[in-house]
């Protein structure tokens, strides 16, 4: 729709300073907008990081008393960090919104709100580049990709698996009848199928607080009139002494003998 403007030069700088105001009335609503919605998206992201720290809290007490793997805490950690960068990202668009506002509304000193509108835009690109990297909360090798080079990669897709070899540790599977004077810290002898002339050390981590057949998909009931005796395996939990003999590569998945003197201490 065409605008008429008036013919008086008085009159029509009057009409230009109230079409200015009018203009910069709707950049400053629109900018209360933007600052709602960044202020918004900041407590979502404070509420991510709580819940973050919370979980990767958690894990660590579980890892302490042996319910937990480093692999899990060091992926919670990581949840963590990332969610701590996430609020930052989102208190930097607090900052550009609320700078855009003053730049919005000034009548004088729009230069230097500008600025600050800049240098906040600047902060956040600066945050999203450095979000745009993925890194990995540990060292392993990658052991199954399912994204190639070029595809997007959206929130939250599993785009690879890494196994952390050099936290690799061994799960023994103990008869009940054995385990009675296993305790953490006790020397252990490996013997890997893969290399049998290398035998390994390590030493007991933790023994499992259930029996390997209580965490089956569907666990056995022996006392529904079934009285045969079945021996239950104890898991074990054995971590290696490094460094590892040359040559030797921990494979997840691959079979080993093991031995326990139940003659020697903890420390020995």
């Amino acid at each position: 729709m065409p605008t008429i403007a008036p013919r008086s030069p008085r009159r029509r700088r009057r009409w230009s300073s109230w079409r200015a105001r009018g203009a910069a009335g709707s950049r400053a609503v629109a900018q209360a907008g933007a600052i709602n919605e960044a202020e918004a998206s900041l407590r979502a992201a404070e509420a991510d990081a709580r819940r973050a720290a919370a979980d990767a809290a958690r894990a660590e007490n579980l890892l302490k008393q042996g319910f937990a793997t480093r692999a899990t805490v060091d992926q919670r950690r990581a949840d963590a960090e990332s969610t701590a960068a996430l609020v930052a990202e989102r208190r930097a668009g607090v900052a550009a919104a609320r700078a855009g506002r003053d730049a919005a509304s000034a009548d004088t000193g729009g230069a230097g709100a500008a600025l600050k509108a800049a240098i906040a835009a600047r902060d956040a690109a600066a945050l999203d580049l450095e979000n745009s990297v993925i890194r990995a909360p540990y060292d392993g090798i990658v052991g199954n990709r399912t994204v190639r080079t070029g595809q997007f990669a959206r929130q939250g897709q599993q785009m690879m698996v890494v196994v952390p070899v050099q936290q690799a540790y061994l799960v023994a599977n103990f008869k009940e009848t054995q385990i009675a004077g296993m305790k953490p810290g006790m020397p252990v002898e490996i013997t890997l199928d893969a290399w049998p002339d290398q035998p390994l050390k390590g030493r007991i981590d933790s023994l499992s607080p259930a029996s390997g057949s209580r965490f089956s998909v569907i666990p056995p009931e022996n006392a529904t009139g079934n009285f045969t005796r079945i021996v239950q395996r104890v898991p074990v939990k054995i971590v290696l002494d490094h460094p590892l003999p040359e040559g030797v590569r921990l494979t997840p998945g691959i079979s080993a003998k093991v031995e326990i003197d139940l003659r020697r201490q903890p420390g020995e």
